[in-house]
């Protein structure tokens, strides 16, 4: 053996070393799985590798935000679902009170009769009855068509016999000793009801009723109704993560129904003073003033029709700027008073008022002139140039304008709103009124409120206001999710949408109190028998419209229950298909980073054991080398 060199020691140590580099390879492979414990170990495969790992890692995050939206849209078509079998509930149940004949209901034939106190026929001779507009007299022959005969009458039986007789009203008889009739087929003035000896005593309930049968189905509808729309506002104010998914977004629940019973939403909604909102403008309103708008308030009763009055503005008015006309944002603007529009040459001009809104022009042009006034907006134009005004507002003249800031369409409460009345200080007042006008100027408001719980008052201070809220309060912008790099689901199915505001206006003028018309036309106020029915069949119009907008011209964005469900469907059907997409994408990511980097544990194990035996074998030999020396060599 030669005596080692130095040489010879550096290759023995080198190859101590790459055994053991061997052994610590194969025993991370072994231990970990994998090949390598940096990417500098892959060499040129390193890039592949961090390529298809960060596409990886950003799948995957695609991946776990998905699971959120599909719950979300998972959620929605469960909220839908549950409405749109409810709708199918009360609408069933208005369909069966419709069907039970609610033309022309008169109020039930004991609803009053005629009390005579004298039996002397002379007593009434020469008076009248005023029946269905035809005016009866009493007399001693039949000479004329409308006398009521008493010759040979003996007592006041006889007597209402006669009138029964003579009038042949089927609902007008004399029976059991008592002359009946229907309150509210007797109009006029009638001298027997009001002067002695012969007097009347009207006995009757309700002033207008119904049958047993009648009245009990509209009370289980009315019910019916109220709960729904607790419902519906419980299926509109999900929450997913920390946000409502029919609010925009936001973290404020979207529907605002705070009613607890049927008895306290018809306090509030009585249906004489204060009615339910019957247009989508009056039902989303919000608009709201206080003493900063409009100076001191004057409330005064109307002293000539009952439950009427004017809220004054003293120092302002019930107005706020929509839009301030000037060549840049309208341009070139048309009063035509033959078509009753306002165009203009400037895209989108109008596009910041809506379909029912109350409006004022005014300003310092006097091209106006008679134009300055309220208008009810009937429609706009998709372009939002165009605005057409209703029929019950109309435009004076036609003439052609460049505005420059000295025309503005003014907002305000619009009418059919409720508004509230809060903070003037008087326990007395009505809480709530409803707008039925207001002057072409925007000072007076024209409402209907309880007329004994409206006096004259002036309010100073800065603590009240008036506002008409909506029971719609979420966020008013839709969001976005991107589901992928290339495609976004956009949740904008918000409850303030047409669908769910024709709902809340349809179960809410069923809900509310007075269904039928309490009105008393002996006191020559208007009465309509109808009025129930045509409620019930306004509002089974609504639902149709809410629930399937088959037919219906208008380009609304969510119109129906319909078209929300089939958005919903729609995205559901792309999420899905994206997340089945991105599962196959990860998995073969996984299997092409896997065939790179994963090492075989059984064969690093063999091969472990193989260089620990060679590691073994280099430490030998360097040892036997190591006793090596020329002192030993020569011996």
């Amino acid at each position: 053996m030669r005596v080692p060199t130095y040489a010879h020691y550096m290759n023995l140590s080198s190859a101590i070393q790459q055994n053991k580099s061997h052994v610590d390879q194969y025993s991370y492979q072994s231990v970990s799985g994998l090949k390598h414990q940096t990417y500098s170990g892959y060499g040129m495969k390193a890039y592949n590798i961090v390529s298809m790992e960060s596409t990886l890692q950003v799948n995957n995050t695609f991946q776990e935000n998905n699971k959120l939206a599909n719950i979300s849209l998972s959620t929605s078509n469960l909220a839908i679902e549950t409405i749109t079998d409810a709708l199918a509930n009360i609408r069933t149940s208005l369909n069966d009170l419709l069907g039970s004949g609610l033309t022309n209901i008169s109020p039930d034939v004991t609803g009053g009769k005629l009390t005579f106190t004298s039996d002397s026929t002379a007593t009434y001779v020469g008076k009248t009855l005023t029946v269905n507009g035809t005016t009866y007299t009493f007399a001693l022959d039949d000479t004329e068509t409308t006398n009521i005969n008493l010759s040979g009458l003996s007592s006041k039986e006889e007597i209402m016999q006669a009138i029964a007789d003579k009038v042949n009203n089927p609902e007008f008889v004399y029976k059991n000793g008592k002359l009946s009739f229907p309150l509210y087929t007797i109009n006029g003035t009638s001298t027997v009801l009001t002067e002695e000896p012969a007097k009347s005593a009207v006995e009757t309930g309700d002033a207008y009723t119904m049958n047993k049968e009648q009245s009990l189905a509209l009370q289980n509808v009315q019910k019916l109704a109220f709960s729904t729309m607790q419902m519906i506002a419980d299926a509109l104010n999900t929450n997913v993560s920390g946000k409502y998914i029919f609010g925009g977004g936001s973290t404020v629940a979207p529907v605002n129904f705070d009613y607890s019973s049927l008895d306290e939403f018809q306090k509030y909604y009585d249906g004489v003073n204060t009615v339910y909102p019957s247009t989508t403008s009056s039902v989303l309103s919000n608009f709201a003033v206080d003493s900063s708008n409009t100076g001191d308030i004057q409330l005064i009763p109307d002293t000539t029709v009952a439950n009427k009055g004017t809220i004054k503005a003293l120092g302002g008015d019930f107005l706020e700027a929509a839009v301030v006309m000037n060549a840049s944002n309208v341009g070139e603007v048309t009063f035509d008073s033959s078509s009753n529009t306002m165009r203009a040459t400037e895209y989108g001009a109008y596009s910041s008022l809506n379909v029912g809104d109350t409006v004022i022009l005014n300003g310092s042009n006097t091209s106006l002139g008679n134009n300055a006034k309220a208008y009810i907006i009937k429609s706009i134009s998709s372009d939002g140039r165009t605005v057409t005004f209703d029929d019950t507002t109309t435009l004076e003249t036609s003439v052609t304008v460049v505005p420059d800031n000295d025309i503005v369409v003014n907002k305000t409460f619009p009418l059919g709103s409720v508004i509230n009345l809060d903070g003037f200080g008087n326990n007395n007042l009505t809480p709530s009124a409803t707008v039925i006008g207001i002057s072409d100027d925007g000072t007076e408001l024209y409402v209907k409120a309880d007329g004994d719980r409206f006096p004259a008052m002036v309010s100073t201070g800065d603590k009240w206001s008036i506002n008409a809220e909506t029971y719609y309060r979420g966020g008013s912008l839709e969001y976005n999710q991107r589901i992928s790099e290339s495609q976004t689901i956009n949740f904008d199915v918000k409850a303030s949408d047409p669908a769910f505001e024709k709902i809340f206006r349809a179960l809410g003028q069923i809900a509310q109190g007075n269904l039928v018309d309490t009105s008393d036309p002996i006191k020559g106020e208007d009465f309509d028998p109808n009025k129930t029915r045509t409620l019930v069949q306004e509002a089974l119009a609504l639902i149709a419209s809410a629930t399937s907008d088959a037919g219906d011209i208008s380009r609304e964005k969510n119109s129906s229950l319909y078209s929300i469900t089939a958005k919903i469907s729609a995205d559901y059907m792309i999420l899905n298909k994206v997340i089945e997409n991105q599962k196959l994408a990860a998995a073969n990511l996984e299997t092409n980073i896997s065939q790179i980097k994963d090492a075989d544990k059984e064969e690093a194990a063999v091969k472990l054991l193989m260089s620990e035996n060679a590691l073994e074998a280099s430490y030998s030999i360097l040892s036997s080398v190591s006793k090596m020396s020329l002192l030993n060599y020569l011996k």
